[in-house]
Order: structure tokens, then C-alpha cells, then sequence
């Protein structure tokens, strides 16, 4: 017998509360939620499409430092990617990182594409590339990439400019910024 004021509340399944007043029951059933790949808890799925080895051991190294639960795929040309997106719709990942100089469909290809398509034009694309040039810059932004990053020198503003990043996603910041806020640095922001 619980005491004349007391509730006790216990989780039921996933999506059923169970409340016990005294003699009475009452279940409730409660909604289930989806959250958004970039909200949920488990591994974040990524994706890096660059054909340059090192810059992916690079990559890979960085997000391991970050120390946050990453699930990444490595492909290392433009066709790859796309062939990849296809096979695996619709468990796509959070977000891809593009290099933009890749052999077999570059970069700017790649995003062409995604964002002409249905099906992947919701995906955050991220361009990751060496080379930085404002109208370049400004195309990207305008044909629906997410950020720009210049890969940095340093491999603690890699370190940085992942982790920002990946706190972006998991925070649900998936819609594209501001044109003043689309390049990310490993760098501080002046202003």
C-alpha cells in the first residue's frame, strides 16, 4: 500500500507510463519521439569523401581526440560517395564532409547532385577542402552547402573545427547559416 499522497511512477516499455494511487492504476500511453539523427545519443554517422589519404588519417585522428561517439565512413572519390548514398537510403548519415579536388565526380559534382535529389537534398554537406577562394566560397553557399571548411594547417585547429562542428550537429543545427557564419575555422572568431 503506497501512502495517501505519494505517487509512484515507473517507465513502462518505451512509450507507456504506469501510475499507481493507492489501489487504482492508470497507464498512460505517450508518444513516441523521433529525433533527428543530429539529436540522437548513439554514434553519429559520418561521412568524409576526400581521395587524399593523408588528409583522412588526419580526419580520422582528430575525431578520435574529440572523443565523442562518431561513426565514420571514409570513401575516397565523387562516384563512390553517390553510389554509396544511393545503396544505403534511407539510413543516411548526419552529415558528409566534401572534399572538393577528388577524382572520378569532384566535389561541386557531389553537391549538385544531392541537393537536385528528393531523397538526399536534406543532407548537411560540409565542404572540407584545401584550397579557399571567396567566389568559390560564395557558390558553394549559394548551390546549398551547410559550412566551409579550409582544412586547417595545424592539427589542433582540426581538432577544433571538428569538434565545433560536431557540437553544431548534435546541438540540431542543421539548417544552412548565415553567409558570414558559413566558413568554420579551428581558428577563434574576431570580429
Amino acid at each position: 500500500m503506497y501512502p495517501r499522497n505519494l505517487y509512484c511512477f515507473s517507465l513502462f516499455l518505451r512509450n507507456c507510463l504506469i501510475i499507481h494511487h493507492l489501489n487504482n492504476i492508470c497507464i498512460c500511453f505517450l508518444p513516441v519521439l523521433y529525433l533527428p539523427v543530429s539529436m540522437a545519443i548513439s554514434d553519429l554517422r559520418l561521412i568524409l569523401a576526400d581521395d587524399d589519404e593523408d588528409d583522412c588519417l588526419l580526419f580520422e585522428e582528430a575525431l578520435a581526440d574529440v572523443e565523442l561517439p562518431v561513426d565514420l565512413t571514409i570513401l575516397h572519390d565523387g562516384k563512390q560517395l553517390m553510389q554509396y548514398l544511393e545503396k544505403n537510403y534511407p539510413r543516411l548519415p548526419a552529415a558528409i564532409f566534401l572534399d572538393l579536388n577528388m577524382p572520378r565526380k569532384n566535389g561541386f559534382e557531389c553537391l549538385m547532385e544531392i541537393k537536385q535529389n528528393p531523397q538526399l537534398n536534406k543532407l548537411m554537406v560540409i565542404i572540407f577542402t584545401t584550397n579557399y577562394d571567396r567566389e568559390v566560397v560564395n557558390q558553394l553557399y549559394q548551390n546549398g552547402a551547410h559550412y566551409y571548411i579550409r582544412k586547417p594547417a595545424q592539427f589542433s585547429g582540426l581538432r577544433q573545427v571538428l569538434r565545433s562542428t560536431i557540437d553544431l550537429l548534435r546541438n540540431g543545427s542543421i539548417s544552412q547559416p548565415t553567409r558570414e557564419e558559413f566558413v568554420l575555422t579551428g581558428e577563434p572568431r574576431i570580429n
